[in-house]
């Protein structure tokens, strides 16, 4: 794995506490010229960050103009979806295998492991049904003299770390440091949009651009 940029990297410090409570992570880089979200129709992405000694716990805030959740199954084209996602490394125990977690608003998930794009191995889609993960539409689609009003909506989801090979069995995970990043996707959307928290500087939309991650510090 490339050298991360320092001149690209952020770093969120995340408490222990309840995840209403958590570090706020805004997701609305968008380096990619043709895919940013129209700006009569903005779209507008956060999450916060907390744990609990055993999850990384994640609750994403979308306000997008249109909804997508088509996808009926686990480790299905969850990115094709209005999707958030979810890249983590461990360095110290997974070396530059990286795990991916991603979520269609319909609540089916995807997870898989490894050093890049090509070559990933999924996880069991048993394990990955097991993740917890909750949508609440908090205002849906509607038009008001021609103009989108646009959906509101919340996904959390708890990750069991040590489970995904992120972190040690059996152990806390207050004080780990790991790299990732967080996203915003929706390849099926009618104008496709990719959002990110930490930026990426490749050419063309990439997620897998661990090169890319920032760094997320789980306080002790």
């Amino acid at each position: 794995m490339d050298a991360v940029d320092d001149r690209f990297v952020r770093t969120v410090r995340v408490p222990r506490r309840d995840v209403a409570d958590g570090a706020m992570v805004p997701v609305m880089e968008s380096p990619w010229p043709g895919f940013e979200p129209d700006p009569l129709y903005p779209v507008t992405v956060f999450a916060k960050v907390a744990h609990d000694g055993r999850n990384l716990n994640v609750l994403y805030h979308v306000v997008e103009p249109e909804l997508r959740r088509m996808c009926t199954n686990h480790n299905g084209d969850v990115w094709t979806d209005s999707c958030v996602e979810v890249f983590l490394l461990n360095p110290a125990i997974s070396g530059n295998a990286y795990v991916n977690f991603e979520f269609s608003a319909s609540t089916y998930a995807l997870a898989g492991r490894g050093t890049g794009r090509t070559g990933r191995e999924l996880y069991p889609v048993e394990q990955v049904a097991a993740l917890p993960v909750e949508f609440h539409l908090l205002r849906n689609t509607a038009t008001f003299e021609g103009m989108s009003c646009g959906s509101e909506w919340t996904l959390s989801v708890s990750l069991p770390l040590a489970r995904f090979g992120l972190a040690p069995a059996d152990s806390d995970i207050g004080g780990l440091r790991l790299k990732g990043n967080f996203y915003k996707c929706g390849d099926g959307l009618d104008r496709p949009h990719y959002l990110m928290w930490n930026p990426i500087d490749t050419a063309r939309p990439e997620f897998h651009s661990p090169a890319c991650f920032g760094f997320i510090e789980l306080e002790p």
